[in-house]
């Protein structure tokens, strides 16, 4: 059986080294190269195994708008649907969309 946390935990820590080392030999944090992973098979076992620890976190949610909150703070670890690819955004998180800068 596939380790898919082991598997996800590590392309995580891949990112953060990679944008890191980017922000670091270039000091600018708007790497638009970082921002993004496609998986274009949509149902591979990795991607139905993200979907469903998204639908486990968002099972315990008590209303419709609560679901729709844990699905997206889920989905900022497991991935989503956008356009025809599961798609990882900021896997790094070491950047920031500018609107989200002036939060911090």
């Amino acid at each position: 059986m596939t380790n898919f946390e082991a598997i996800l935990n590590e392309a995580i820590a891949a990112a953060v080294v990679a944008a890191s080392d980017y922000q670091e030999k270039y000091g600018d944090r708007s790497g638009c190269g970082f921002a993004w992973v496609e998986i274009a098979d949509g149902r591979s076992p990795f991607v139905k195994w993200c979907k469903k620890q998204i639908k486990t976190i968002a099972k315990d949610a008590e209303n419709d708008r609560e679901k729709r909150l844990f699905e997206q703070q889920a989905e900022r670890l497991y991935g989503s649907k956008h356009s025809k690819y599961w798609t990882f955004w900021n896997p790094s998180r070491c950047f920031r969309r500018r609107s989200e800068e002036a939060r911090y």
